[in-house]
This record gives C-alpha cells, structure tokens and sequence, in this order.
C-alpha cells in the first residue's frame, strides 16, 4: 500500500482520526497538541514507503502515535529545562515574545 490514494486516506481518518485525537489528548491532556499530532500521524503514514501491505492500519497508526507521544514528552522536558537558564540569562532585560510563548507553551501543557 506504497501509494496511498485520496480514498484510502479519507477512510482512514475517517474511522481512526477521533480515536487518535482521544489518545493523545489523554496521553498529553492538551486537545491543540493532541490535534496537531493527529495531523503528524497521518503525514508519517502518507511518509511511509515500506511498501508493507498495512494489514493492521489502526495498530500502525497508534504505533505512529505513541512513538509521536514519546518525542513530544521528550521536547517538553528538554525545554522545561532550558527555560530556567533562558529566563536567569535574560533577567535583566524584558522577555520576548518568543520567550513568553515558549514559557506559555510549557506551562500549557
């Protein structure tokens, strides 16, 4: 199933596109991240050119899934530790924009 036609991909989410957004929101209690996750999902099986016959594509897609959850964790911790060093750096100065959406984006979640 190298090549995956608008129909195939259309039913897919269809039937698994909730599912997966229930998923990750319970796995990283945020619906925005969840979603954009969802979308990642499905981009890495359009990605996929194994050219496996999917004969599971609800357990690859989760498999997607969790291994996204796990990076996603990952990139949270790394910047929950960074942060403390960005702010005492800049302490002195005003934060910028993109340090109170970093700060933000962390606490969010």
């Amino acid at each position: 199933m190298e090549a995956r036609t608008h129909l195939e991909m259309s039913t897919l989410i269809r039937e698994h596109g909730h599912d997966l957004q229930q998923f990750l929101t319970r796995r990283l209690g945020c619906t925005e991240t969840a979603k954009d996750l969802v979308q990642d999902t499905f981009l890495r099986l359009l990605q996929n050119r194994s050219g496996e016959v999917l004969t599971n594509p609800r357990a690859f897609l989760f498999r997607i899934a969790t291994n996204l959850v796990v990076t996603e964790i990952r990139r949270a911790r790394r910047w929950s530790r960074l942060l403390p060093r960005l702010h005492a750096s800049t302490r002195a100065s005003a934060p910028t924009p993109d340090t109170n959406l970093f700060t933000s984006e962390i606490q969010r979640q």
